[in-house]
């Protein structure tokens, strides 16, 4: 068992190519906080350890997340950032993390849908999606635990989200 508990990857060349087809981040019990900020990835599945609270993938290189990246096992992950990923154009079902409370996809220039499980998340308390251009609707909001709401610049968004409960004060993010 590897005591890892933080991995930063950060590689600026796109000639070495990082292989995610094994269960070498799997086998990491101890890693708590997972940030890929740039490099090439190989496509495939990506097997995580089941104690990741952090998920940070800044510029992800396809169209959509992989439905079973998000299963049971990360049932106590509490924040996911997938910030200026400019292949991503679904945001898939999050149900299974019912402790997340933190999630932001700003910049993310070609995204169009979300999943309307965002929106029923209970202990969410940050949502950005900050200058998503492409967003044209954003799913109905049942969040009483938000407290900060990033939709400003997203161009085609037709209508503010609809708010299903009563939701205390909340935060417009206009910046970061």
């Amino acid at each position: 068992m590897l005591s890892i508990q933080i991995i930063h990857l950060d590689r600026p060349s796109t000639k070495v190519v990082i292989d995610l087809n094994g269960k070498a981040f799997e086998k990491m019990k101890n890693l708590k906080t997972l940030i890929i900020k740039s490099g090439s990835f190989s496509k495939g599945s990506m097997h995580l350890p089941r104690d990741l609270r952090v998920f940070k993938w800044q510029t992800y290189h396809s169209e959509c997340i992989p439905s079973n990246l998000f299963n049971k096992i990360f049932i106590d992950m509490k924040i996911l950032k997938f910030n200026r990923c400019k292949y991503l154009t679904d945001i898939p079902d999050v149900s299974s993390l019912p402790n997340l409370e933190k999630i932001s996809f700003k910049y993310c220039k070609n995204l169009i849908t979300i999943h309307n499980s965002i929106g029923f998340l209970s202990k969410l308390k940050v949502l950005n999606a900050k200058d998503c251009d492409k967003i044209m609707s954003f799913p109905p909001l049942k969040l009483t635990s938000l407290k900060k709401l990033g939709i400003s610049g997203c161009k085609s968004l037709l209508n503010f989200p609809e708010i299903l409960d009563k939701m205390e004060y909340i935060e417009f993010i206009f910046q970061n």
